[in-house]
Order: C-alpha cells, then structure tokens, then sequence
C-alpha cells in the first residue's frame, strides 16, 4: 500500500513506499506532487501511464485535489455509520463476490478461494444475521 497523502498546503516531505498497484498509486502522486515527495520506494509496481506526463499529472492533481477536498468537508462523519458498506448473508457470499471481483479487472488475474477467504474475514464485521465488508 501507499503512504499517507498530504494536502497541498503543507511544506512535509513524505518518503512513498508502494507495492504493486500501491506502488502505482505512489509513482502517479510523486509526479503529480513532487514538492511533496522526498523519496519513492517501489516493488514490483506498474510501470509508467501512457499518457503525455502534463496531462496525465494534472488529472491526477485535480481528483486528488477533489478527494482532499471532499474529504475535509466530510471529516465529521467519519464516526458516524458507515452506509457504504456492502451487506453479505454468509461469509461465503462475501467470497464468492470477491472472488468474482477479480475477473473484472483486465489482464489474467487469479486470486485463491483461501486468499480471498483471509481477506474477506480482514475487512468484515460479522453479526448474527449478515456479514459487512469495506470495499
């Protein structure tokens, strides 16, 4: 995973460190903010966009400008309820969904039924009656 991000008003200097679509994530804001990067670590990462750097390191400025934004506004809700998250009937519901989640995105991804059992079981709530995941 990446990081922390950090606005655009601060002076801090973050040292990134990504891993796989982290280190992606990582590569794509030192770009977009190298005022903020004083050092980028990445393993086994995505390689570079394929898109002119100005235009694609301004889109990504932009959104997480918008994301910042977004997410300063709605700092105070974040010990309210969380309604985004998705309602399972079992755990094995949950994986199953995982499971197919995989399949959307391209290239020839695979995830194992016990990889995706041990990360539906890391980000869910059980009750006695359904099964909360974060997506």
């Amino acid at each position: 995973t990446s990081s922390s991000t950090t606005t655009t008003t601060t002076t801090t200097h973050v040292c990134l460190v990504g891993h796989s679509m982290g280190g992606a994530i990582s590569l794509m804001y030192a770009a977009t903010f190298p005022e903020h990067v004083s050092k980028l670590i990445l393993l086994e990462s995505w390689g570079p966009l394929s898109k002119p750097s100005g235009a694609v390191t301004n889109c990504i400025r932009k959104h997480i400008e918008k994301r910042q934004k977004y997410y300063n506004m709605n700092m105070n809700n974040m010990n309210k309820k969380n309604t985004n998250k998705k309602v399972y009937p079992s755990i094995e519901a949950a994986v199953a969904a995982r499971l197919h989640t995989v399949t959307l995105f391209p290239g020839n991804q695979t995830l194992s039924p016990k990889a995706a059992h041990e990360m539906v079981l890391r980000a869910t709530t059980t009750t006695t009656t359904t099964t909360t995941t974060t997506t």
